[in-house]
């Protein structure tokens, strides 16, 4: 069984909108397998994107986890093709770039059947400043991989970075190759807080933890051993 996870913990009707038309195309393209979302407990009051999705992975039943961001949207092909990259090496990343859409291409885009439009985008990729190859968004991994690195890390509060030290975790303990199947995500447009979240400077710092481990195993199995 393939469990899709999406943490979502909006608060304004564009994060709304996006979350619904994400889940719902996953389950229409999907119908047999499970799908979960929701948000988190114990960082309620941050909303931490990490400690959700280990939430949702101990809730979860299949032997392949899906982790779908609510505002992301992925190509049903992709997500099946990645699903059996992810079978065979341990992850994968199904996409190769990651656009992100402007408030009118959102639009447009949530109201449209054809995907294959054109469309304007704010910036390709998923951070204006900061731009590494995108690793956030969607990926998948085996209920094996995910236990191998012990899952996310929730020190890791409110959202940043979570998604490069797991990636960083998967691609030193598990397989150091970074799959990705070709294709594209779109991020659809709300309302930016990235940047205003107090908790960001703390979680580039604790990710610089994660980038020093990059490819020494008994560094990072002593990292993951503390989330």
């Amino acid at each position: 069984m393939i469990s899709f996870l999406i943490p979502y913990y909006g608060n304004d009707s564009c994060r709304k909108a996006a979350f619904e038309f994400v889940r719902d195309g996953l389950k229409e393209d999907w119908p047999s397998e499970e799908h979960l979302s929701g948000g988190s407990f114990r960082h309620s009051s941050s909303n931490s994107r990490a400690e959700c999705r280990n939430r949702l992975a101990t809730l979860a039943k299949g032997d392949v986890f899906v982790f779908v961001d609510a505002d992301t949207y992925v190509p049903f092909a992709q997500i099946k093709d990645g699903v059996e990259v992810a079978r065979h090496f341990g992850w994968s990343l199904p996409y190769e770039t990651y656009y992100s859409l402007t408030a009118e291409s959102t639009e447009r885009f949530l109201n449209n059947d054809d995907k294959s439009l054109d469309f304007e985008f704010e910036f390709p990729g998923p951070d204006p400043i900061d731009r590494p190859p995108a690793v956030g968004g969607c990926i998948i991994v085996t209920r094996d991989a995910f236990e191998t690195v012990n899952g996310y890390d929730d020190g890791f509060v409110g959202w940043g970075f979570e998604d490069r030290a797991f990636a960083a975790s998967l691609w030193t303990l598990v397989h150091s190759l970074m799959v990705r199947v070709p294709g594209y995500v779109y991020h659809l447009w709300h309302p930016a807080v990235r940047f205003e979240q107090p908790n960001l400077q703390r979680s580039r710092e604790r990710w610089a933890a994660y980038q020093a481990a990059v490819g020494a195993p008994e560094k990072m199995r002593a990292l993951v051993s503390r989330h």
